[in-house]
């Protein structure tokens, strides 16, 4: 039961939001929690009900381990509960997103006919993982106290995070629950997360579905096209994966705000990122926060001179792709990553601000962008063969519609009247198919400018009856979009 869907937009969200609202009339300080609770596992049971012992199960083991660091009276016993904990979380990820991938890994290797399992990934399980994770760590710290079984439950079953985040730390989060002037209903909150959820749902059923038969074309059917379907596929991902996944996220805070819950902001216009560290700090924000707090600086950060920290720096976002999937695609992806962040920070080191220089302002942002294009190839590549192959055609020296055939092609107009690069195109396989969806592109643009950064406007929402009915008019849209879909609408991210 996706959030687009009709089931969860029109159905379960209002009867959950007005119920809650009538338990907190009745001044019971419980109910609403455990009515709340109670809905977001009925919502994940939604996806698959054999998983729901899976989640209930990690709620129930993280809360013990988290009671004793929190009870235990030495540190030596806090470290070993916490060491215990994570080894836990770890081992629970590894076993239902890797065991596969390992094992056909070996396969390869030694030639063994081992059997796959063939185990499905329960969904959300990244995320409520890492959360738990951090939970634990918060407990070792001494940052966090919770011994009320409820309230823990409902930090991590939310169901407007529960599935692809945003990753929230308890103290971000349980202390708006334990407010009870939040327990009244708000009408401008109600309203911005109103506008948020349709424009989170319009960057979704619009532009990312939009773009999605352009990605489909190229990466799965001919990934081996030409120079302009290439770049044309690779930057149809690079706006897809970002309209769909900002908008899961505008629609996750926009449900939280409809309980006057305020979720963190996960998106901060990315693209406009000036280097790769800049980029990481505007790209899924909560992930970016989580590695840096529970991997690199555990890992030294940078006080641990300069040629450790660059280890660190590739450690954290090796285990970043690691993290998204199990894959040789995904480990490359966050390899690439990791160089580019080491490479920066080399930089930054030798030239200082001199690297800031307003100048090559243009420059800076061009490169970053074409990078994190580049990288998003890989990330989205069936096989690496298939990246490489992508990345050849990019480059103009693979597939019919080559650089060098687009000269010859051109030399051959010029000087013989011969044919043109309009008939060269013809030739390039799944060039056909794409040009019939490039159309979305201009209103992919017109979305880029428009609804790029909705953190732009969450504090200038106030009821207007232009918003409303531009709001309305996304609804409409979104939902025609939805309903001419072959197939219900699934986020990308609900994958890793």
């Amino acid at each position: 039961m996706v959030f687009s869907s009709f089931e969860f937009m029109w159905l379960f969200l209002p009867f959950t939001v007005i119920a809650y609202y009538w338990l907190c009339k009745r001044n019971s300080v419980r109910s609403p929690l455990f009515f709340l609770v109670v809905m977001s596992l009925i919502y994940y049971a939604c996806w698959n009900v054999k998983y729901l012992a899976v989640i209930i199960g990690s709620v129930l083991i993280n809360f013990w381990f988290g009671k004793k660091i929190q009870a235990s009276p030495s540190q030596v016993l806090k470290r070993l509960f916490t060491i215990g904990g994570i080894c836990t979380n770890v081992a629970a990820l590894g076993y239902f997103k890797y065991t596969d991938f390992l094992l056909r890994l070996i396969n390869e290797c030694s030639g063994s006919k081992i059997p796959l399992p063939g185990i499905v990934l329960p969904i959300g399980i990244s995320f409520f993982t890492f959360q738990q994770i951090a939970f634990l760590v918060d407990c070792y710290k001494g940052m966090v106290q919770e011994r009320n079984f409820l309230s823990y439950c409902l930090f991590i079953c939310f169901f407007p995070q529960l599935v692809a985040g945003p990753i929230v730390h308890h103290n971000e989060m349980m202390p708006q629950f334990a407010d009870l002037s939040i327990r009244r209903f708000n009408h401008l909150n109600c309203y911005k997360g109103i506008t948020l959820l349709f424009f989170g749902l319009a960057k979704k059923a619009v532009l990312a579905d939009g773009l999605a038969p352009i990605v489909a074309n190229v990466f799965d059917k001919h990934p081996d096209a030409g120079f302009m379907a290439a770049w044309t596929g690779s930057l149809a991902y690079t706006f897809q994966l970002y309209f769909d996944f900002s908008g899961y996220s505008d629609m996750a805070v926009g449900i939280g705000l409809l309980f006057n819950v305020h979720l963190p902001q996960n998106f901060l216009s990315p693209y406009t990122a000036l280097n790769v560290q800049d980029f990481w700090r505007r790209w899924h924000v909560t992930l970016s926060r989580w590695l840096m707090t529970y991997i690199y600086i555990p890992l030294g950060g940078s006080r641990v001179g300069f040629a450790r920290t660059l280890i660190n720096l590739f450690l954290t976002f090796l285990i970043g792709g690691i993290w998204h999937g199990a894959g040789e695609t995904f480990v490359l992806w966050g390899v690439m990553h990791g160089v580019a962040l080491v490479l920066h920070r080399i930089w930054k080191t030798k030239r200082g601000e001199k690297a800031s220089s307003s100048k090559t302002v243009f420059f800076r942002w061009l490169a970053t962008f074409l990078f994190v294009n580049a990288a998003w190839v890989m990330f989205r590549a069936k096989t690496v063969a298939c990246a490489v192959t992508m990345y050849k055609c990019m480059l103009g020296v693979e597939g019919k519609t080559s650089l060098l055939a687009i000269a010859e092609a051109m030399w051959k107009k010029v000087f013989y009247g011969m044919g043109g690069v309009s008939n060269l195109m013809n030739l390039d396989i799944g060039w056909h198919e794409v040009k019939a969806h490039i159309t979305i592109f201009p209103l992919v643009l017109l979305g880029f400018w428009k609804l790029y950064d909705t953190s732009r406007y969450r504090t200038a929402m106030n009821p207007h009856w232009i918003c409303t009915g531009f709001v309305l008019s996304l609804s409409l849209v979104s939902y025609w979009m939805i309903g001419r879909a072959s197939r219900p609408p699934e986020f990308l991210y609900f994958q890793f």
